[in-house]
């Protein structure tokens, strides 16, 4: 199916743009060691499925199974590393268990909040993330991070009015995260306030975004707003950027190839379509698109509905809080 360019429905349009995200680096100053980042990503890399549990779990429980650890923090640490071995093996109940087994650890760490509201949200336990996340907020009122996670918890669910007044929270806290800047340009373009999210977008890659997924989500969705907009050497430009940043994703090409279209350069919409048919030879909409191209056809007024494959970041996604992501595994 297609709709008008002119009326497009945002929210089907826009479905792929969502960037349901856990804080960045800045935010998420939990006491993890480099040690422990590195076995939780050797932990994400391997296959649950084919990798008996208890030998995954295993540098976790014989530190666990001691009686006396020197260092609280280090049980901290290794209980929310478990954790999310077994949240990736989907043993969820094991991994509650860890997660509220670290929060019972002397001294209190507010940051125990932020996983479990994660977890919670990963779930589809949104009640219970947005209890977690305002505890967060109440043992440690100058956190930008627990109002980030009610805002994402929020978005989830499409309140994004509510996700709004979150953002804007965290981001009177911590002005300098480009990532959340990045999510409400998301709620601001869900809700048809382009002007809104074209700003958060201009602010989100002024201020920096660390992660190359950032950054591509960044100039996507700015250019999406300058396509809506017919700002169309803009669109161009950020497209290029984006695809600078991810060259095998089939949508860019796509909508930089309908902006180069509307600008007059049709051999460059050409191009942009010839790229897209090397990623995705059998997409029905690259085909008719470049047919209709080569043929010398005009546009009929007409913007086919298209989202970005997110299976990619939902793969990024099984790891708590503690370690950088973006949208949640439901």
């Amino acid at each position: 199916m297609s709709r008008s360019f002119f009326d497009v429905t945002i929210a089907a349009a826009i479905a792929g743009l969502l960037v349901v995200a856990a804080p960045t680096q800045a935010q998420t100053q939990s006491n993890l060691s480099e040690k422990l980042n590195k076995l939780m990503q050797g932990a994400k890399r391997t296959d649950t499925q084919g990798s008996p549990l208890g030998d995954l779990t295993k540098p976790y429980d014989e530190v666990l199974s001691q009686e006396i650890v020197a260092a609280p923090e280090k049980r901290r640490l290794n209980f929310k590393a478990r954790a999310s071995v077994y949240e990736m093996a989907r043993e969820y109940d094991r991994a509650e268990a860890d997660l509220n087994a670290a929060m019972k650890i002397d001294p209190a760490d507010p940051a125990d909040f932020v996983d479990r509201g994660y977890f919670y949200l990963r779930r589809g336990r949104y009640n219970d993330a947005l209890q977690d996340f305002a505890a967060g907020a109440r043992a440690d009122p100058a956190g930008a991070r627990y109002r980030y996670g009610a805002a994402r918890v929020q978005a989830t669910q499409q309140n994004y009015a509510a996700a709004i007044e979150l953002y804007d929270q965290a981001i009177r806290l911590n002005p300098r995260d480009g990532v959340t800047y990045l999510s409400r340009a998301e709620a601001n373009l869900h809700l048809k306030k382009f002007a809104d999210a074209k700003a958060d977008y201009d602010r989100a890659i002024r201020v920096g975004l660390r992660r190359p997924s950032d950054k591509f989500y960044g100039y996507v969705g700015r250019g999406f707003v300058n396509l809506l907009q017919d700002n169309y050497d803009a669109a161009a430009a950020d497209f290029g950027s984006a695809l600078d940043v991810e060259p095998y994703a089939v949508n860019a090409w796509m909508w930089r190839g309908f902006a180069n279209e509307r600008r007059g350069h049709s051999d460059a919409a050409i191009s942009d379509f010839e790229h897209a048919y090397a990623v995705e030879p059998d997409n029905p909409l690259v085909m008719a698109n470049l047919r209709r191209l080569r043929a010398h056809e005009p546009q009929t007024g007409q913007f086919p509905d298209f989202q970005i494959d997110e299976k990619k970041r939902l793969a990024e996604d099984m790891l708590p809080s503690a370690m950088p992501k973006r949208r949640p595994a439901m």
